[in-house]
């Protein structure tokens, strides 16, 4: 005999609750479908300058996660790179499209600030989330994603593109703040309107 479950609607009534949250977690944020939809993505490498981010963020990791240098990470490329080492990847595409090892390191040692400061980046440099979690901290305190989601609808618009500015990416925003990808994209594109 096949056996009941002792609370028969408990299935229908987690449904309820669920498709209930969704709906209030996406009208407040701008999201799109189940709540954790589209959590992983990847984006095809197509161009030198994506490429040479990609690395840089790579690379950064384990400065950002645990606190090490790129070349005291041992499971890291980096210091093939460095080294000019026959290993695991073929470091010529990236060195020359950079301009060589010593280019590399520079390019791997901007900080935020740097970025932030040049008048016109020959391309954008990739900032780690940390960085990232960094930057919106000095700039709108410890409770940030709170304070930005908090905000009248032209304070938040203002105080998105401003992180856009310095070089945090929607994606990013995204993650850090809890903020729909959508409403994070229609405030950057205010910015480059006027």
């Amino acid at each position: 005999m096949p056996r009941r479950c002792a609370f028969p609607d408990l299935s229908a009534s987690l449904r309820s609750i669920n498709t209930s949250y969704a709906q209030f977690y996406n009208g407040r944020h701008g999201h799109i479908g189940p709540v954790f939809q589209g959590r992983f993505a990847s984006s095809p490498v197509e161009d030198d300058a994506y490429l040479l981010t990609a690395v840089r963020y790579i690379h950064l990791n384990p400065r950002d996660l645990i606190g090490l240098k790129p070349e005291e990470y041992k499971w890291s490329s980096y210091r093939q790179y460095l080294a000019g080492e026959e290993g695991i990847c073929d470091t010529k595409l990236v060195l020359d499209a950079i301009g060589g090892r010593d280019a590399l390191v520079r390019f791997h040692d901007v900080g935020a600030d740097e970025l932030a400061s040049c008048e016109e980046p020959p391309r954008r440099l990739a900032i780690s989330d940390a960085e990232a979690c960094m930057i919106a901290k000095r700039e709108y305190g410890r409770q940030f994603a709170d304070e930005i989601v908090n905000m009248g609808k032209q304070r938040r618009d203002s105080a998105l593109r401003r992180l856009y500015s310095m070089g945090i990416t929607i994606r990013q925003m995204e993650r850090i703040t809890g903020i729909g990808r959508g409403i994070i994209q229609k405030a950057v594109s205010e910015r480059r309107k006027i």
